[in-house]
């Protein structure tokens, strides 16, 4: 049995936002892509109409294989405001995919900003199966599942959602009978 609330899920990755407020009473400083640890990253334009390439670069390491692979001198990438700018000139030409797969093999942490057509393509997903299939011939389609990864699965688009009550006389059965063991 799963109780999953959106606005918990939610607020799980907001632990930062949620301390500052209980612990000093204010919200914290909205810094948009820029990293409250002294990160610099950002997601940048790419070849083409709307297309974006997420870039995370940690430390002077990373800025350095930075460096190397976009050939941006160095002292560019050393604050944000110089840097940005920079990267945005030198991604723009690129594809996305390509471009994060050879700052990837560089051991750097860039990711292409999918849309919907592309995360249904998604290799990883479609190896985690997470997409599921439902009808058939020219009314099929793909539909998310659920990230939560159980044997057996706890999503199945094959039958219907149950109907309110449908279940409760079954489960109502079994808790009486759990109880009556113990």
């Amino acid at each position: 049995w799963f109780d999953i609330s959106q606005l918990e899920t939610y607020l799980t990755l907001s632990g930062e936002g949620v301390i500052e407020a209980t612990r000093h009473g204010r919200g914290i400083e909205r810094v948009g892509n820029r990293s409250r640890l002294g990160a610099l990253q950002g997601v940048f334009p790419c070849r083409g109409e709307d297309q974006w390439l997420a870039i995370r670069l940690e430390g002077a390491d990373d800025k350095a294989r930075f460096a190397g692979v976009s050939g941006i001198d160095k002292a560019l990438l050393a604050t944000p405001d110089s840097a940005e700018p920079a990267i945005a000139t030198f991604t723009r030409p690129h594809g996305k995919a390509k471009l994060a797969a050879k700052f990837q093999a560089a051991g750097l942490a860039a990711f292409p900003v999918l849309d919907a057509r592309e995360l249904a393509a998604d290799p990883h997903l479609a190896a985690r199966g997470y997409f599921l299939a439902l009808g058939a011939g020219d009314r099929s389609c793909a539909v998310p599942g659920t990230p939560l990864v159980a044997d057996p699965r706890l999503a199945d688009a094959t039958r219907p959602a149950p109907r309110p009550g449908q279940h409760g006389e079954a489960i109502r059965a079994r808790a009486t009978m759990g109880a009556a063991a113990a």
